[in-house]
């Protein structure tokens, strides 16, 4: 395969190598070279699989190392590091407190080692894999163009993408479960950092044949608003919660048909004139039929959409390319008036 495009976060400051910038230090990918350190490669996987496993004996066959080794290569690691790294219990062993800090380190580690190895072996087309979380509707509207651009910029890179509500994302962004999110929720979180990429108008969505039927124009106000049959999401939902609060501060209370935690099936049902939904206008643009929009003239019916990351200081390289292509792509969604940028 020949050279394909470079990444610019891959090496800063020289060729690419059998080394390995993390957090602004130089590393080795045969060993974690700093002084007073003596931490390789293996005893950090070994670390992560027994974290991930939390077991010596489902680790050491993960693994393929005799359990009596294993333990001997955690011991050798605590007395290096001069910590504590796990907690044995009865059902197996806990990472500590100090222990989940070094298991995300370790995991970013042992990610940028094996992305810097794919790349050189790949002649420089930078190469990893980013796991992106999205909610259904981010998913509808930044999802694929997101896709496209990766696959174009980097065909090596591997995005994994999960759709989850904005509340789980933010849960499993906070934890590294996943290294980056697109949400709703803007909260702040230890280690992440929040930047939101642009807004998105929620209207009334319907079929032509309803738009009719209840004499709906391009707007409808909130008197027009509480009478029609709507599907929407339960109160677990961001977008439900959203809804909610802005009927209630109209001092109107919404007629739902069905509550439908389905994007797929709301928009299906809407489609076929089941009755309305509130969505953001670019899921209505998506591959779910035509549908008429209109716009809500009272109240404030934004959504904003939130990159969720780790702090540019422990992102992989493969991490950081993909937080500039979601940028990219977000700066067009506005140029190109799908999104707004407040």
């Amino acid at each position: 395969m020949g050279a394909g495009p470079r990444c610019p976060y891959a090496y800063p400051g020289r060729q690419p190598g059998t080394a390995v910038w993390v957090s602004g230090v130089l590393i080795p990918c045969a060993r974690i070279n700093r002084p007073g350190t003596k931490v390789d490669l293996r005893q950090l996987r070994y670390f992560v699989a027994i974290v991930e496993h939390g077991s010596l004996v489902a680790a050491a066959q993960h693994v393929h190392v005799a359990q009596p080794a294993l333990s001997h290569h955690v011991s050798n690691l605590e007395a290096e590091l001069g910590q504590k790294l796990f907690e044995r219990t009865a059902r197996g062993v806990l990472p500590t407190k100090i222990g989940s800090e070094f298991y995300h380190r370790a995991k970013l580690i042992l990610r940028t080692a094996d992305q810097a190895v794919e790349t050189v072996k790949r002649g420089g087309e930078m190469a990893g894999i980013v796991s992106l979380g999205v909610t259904p509707t981010s998913g509808l509207v930044l999802g694929l163009p997101i896709l496209m651009r990766a696959t174009e910029q980097f065909p090596s890179l591997k995005v994994n993408v999960v759709e989850r509500l904005s509340g789980h994302l933010y849960e499993m962004t906070r934890t590294g479960l996943l290294d980056l999110s697109i949400m709703f929720d803007s909260r702040p979180a230890e280690n992440m950092d929040v930047e939101m990429l642009g807004a998105d108008e929620m209207v009334l969505v319907g079929n032509a044949d309803m738009f009719e039927r209840f004499g709906i124009g391009p707007t409808v106000d909130k008197a027009m608003l509480a009478t029609l049959p709507l599907f929407l999401s339960s109160a677990t939902h961001f977008t439900r919660r959203k809804v909610d609060n802005e009927f209630a501060r109209l001092g109107i209370r919404p007629t739902v048909s069905s509550e439908i935690d389905s994007v797929t099936l709301t928009m299906d049902a809407v489609e076929k004139g089941l009755g309305f939904t509130i969505r953001c206008r670019g899921t209505a643009r998506g591959p779910h039929g035509k549908f008429r929009t209109a716009r809500i003239s009272d109240g404030l019916w934004i959504h904003r959409f939130y990159l969720h990351a780790g702090p540019v200081s422990i992102r992989s390289v493969a991490c950081n390319c993909l937080v500039e292509i979601i940028k990219s792509v977000a700066a067009e969604l506005i140029a190109d008036g799908t999104l707004t940028a407040s």
